[in-house]
């Protein structure tokens, strides 16, 4: 009866694809807020088993297309500028390897890599950082976004088309050039 997008974005690919416009409807993403604890980032970091410091967290796919490799780029100029903040790497593995090499590149103690972690995990590691970063060069829901704000936690996120249909910049979310 009906094909179902997430966002608008995700909509016009449908109808490009050939979907009958009329057929179509949007649902933004969302998610259960009561998987989400309510939880200070400091208490949420030592139920984690995370170190105590300011943490910028990504908690999603490790996969290249979604930005991975330039927060790990990111982490020095981060280090520089907040020497004590920790930036955490969490997510499912897809068979994409460059978040290994990239944190054995950087060696840093101060980088937290978590892999293959379960759904039932998201809530938490979210809720451990102080801002949530989304640097996605390929999305189609910003589901990430949703969950964050369930975490009640800030975002700075890769300012792409889905994104700009989930987010206000500057309201919601700050929004960078991806990359």
């Amino acid at each position: 009866d009906a094909v179902v997008a997430s966002t608008a974005h995700e909509q016009r690919a449908q109808v490009e694809l050939g979907v009958d416009p009329a057929r179509t409807v949007v649902l933004p993403p969302g998610t259960d807020l009561e998987r989400f604890p309510h939880l200070g980032p400091s208490d949420a970091r030592a139920l984690a088993g995370l170190p105590e410091r300011v943490p910028v967290g990504y908690v999603g796919r490790l996969a290249a297309c979604q930005g991975v490799d330039t927060l790990l780029e990111a982490a020095p100029a981060l280090w520089r500028s907040h020497g004590e903040l920790t930036v955490l790497l969490a997510g499912s593995t897809t068979g994409w390897t460059g978040h290994r090499t990239g944190a054995a590149a950087l060696a840093d103690d101060r980088l937290v890599v978590r892999e293959d972690v379960s759904r039932e995990d998201i809530p938490l590691l979210l809720s451990s950082c102080d801002v949530v970063a989304l640097p996605s060069r390929d999305e189609w829901c910003g589901i990430v976004i949703a969950e964050a704000w369930a975490a009640e936690r800030a975002v700075v996120a890769a300012d792409i088309p889905v994104l700009n249909d989930v987010v206000r910049p500057g309201v919601d979310a700050e929004l960078v050039p991806p990359g």
